[in-house]
């Protein structure tokens, strides 16, 4: 009986050590089996090994760059990026003024949207990040009637 009991827990070490998948953590996803890899599928706006970065983090920072509004250019323009604290592909611009949806691992869409400048009635665009380099494409509706489209490049 006790050598039945050996042999068991024996067999069932062996199972387990041979699982490569054992020691594998996905914070943000499930485990996969390949063969003799295990790997981490990732859930939707989150990468790395363990699944625990979400995709909007390497977006955030404080950028300088270029502005272009309809022909007219400045230098030296500032531009805060950061992730929302409670929504997994949403960035948050110009500390809350605006915000923009992830289309992707590079790319965001800045839906319609009101803004708190009096000027300016609503806003709305797009943009990519490539290395540390941002680029923010916007037009802005004025209060005023008319339109204005922008793009900023700017590295952080």
């Amino acid at each position: 009986m006790r050598i039945n009991f050996l042999i068991l827990v024996a067999l069932g070490w062996l199972v387990v050590s041979c699982n490569p998948c054992s020691d594998v953590v996905c914070k943000n996803g499930t485990k996969e089996q390949d063969g003799r890899d295990c790997k981490c599928e990732c859930d939707e706006w989150y990468e790395g090994e363990e699944c625990n970065t979400r995709m909007t983090k390497k977006f955030e920072g404080n950028y300088v760059g270029d502005v272009n509004c309809d022909g007219s250019s400045s230098s030296n323009a500032p531009s805060n990026v950061k992730q929302s604290p409670s929504i997994d592909n949403r960035l948050v611009f110009e500390d809350g003024d605006y915000y923009g949806v992830l289309t992707s691992s590079t790319s965001f869409d800045i839906p319609k949207q009101s803004h708190p400048d009096p000027d300016i009635e609503t806003i709305r665009g797009g943009g990519s990040l490539n290395g540390s380099q941002i680029t923010i494409n916007a037009v802005f509706t004025s209060s005023f009637g008319g339109q204005s489209a922008c793009t900023f490049t700017g590295t952080d």
